[in-house]
């Protein structure tokens, strides 16, 4: 069950009448749904940084603090996950430049074989047709 919004009042913005303010509500704020964080407790990650709501009509709460460690930990299997890549991809391509090196020098050597052939058959007065 989704919690119940309760409306709070933020101050005025600066230079505004005196009043009562904005609607918390109306506000837009940026963060994590605490119930999506909740979720991953059942996905098997124990996790301190939700703190469920006491009863039917309470909030959700979370402790940004304790999100440090895990989302630094992730970040770097990340980044060790994408070295490895990096670092299969640079030697497979390796691999293939000295597949096309040795490709190209044999392309050349019978290139030189055919223009050989070729002068050798001129020499001899037989007619090559193109």
């Amino acid at each position: 069950m989704w919690p119940v919004c309760r409306v709070a009042w933020a101050p005025p913005p600066e230079g505004a009448p005196a009043g009562r303010g904005i609607p918390k509500v109306q506000i837009r704020y940026t963060g994590f749904i605490a119930q999506e964080v909740a979720a991953a407790r059942q996905a098997g990650f124990l996790f301190s940084g939700v703190e469920a709501p006491q009863n039917d009509a309470g909030l959700y709460g979370l402790r940004y603090a304790e999100f440090t460690v895990p989302l630094v930990k992730a970040v770097q299997a990340a980044e060790r996950q994408q070295n490895e890549k990096i670092d299969t991809l640079e030697a497979e391509n390796a691999v293939l430049k000295a597949q096309l090196a040795a490709l190209k020098t044999q392309l050349d050597a019978q290139a030189a074989l055919l223009q050989k052939f070729g002068a050798a058959l001129q020499a001899a007065g037989i007619g090559v047709g193109h």
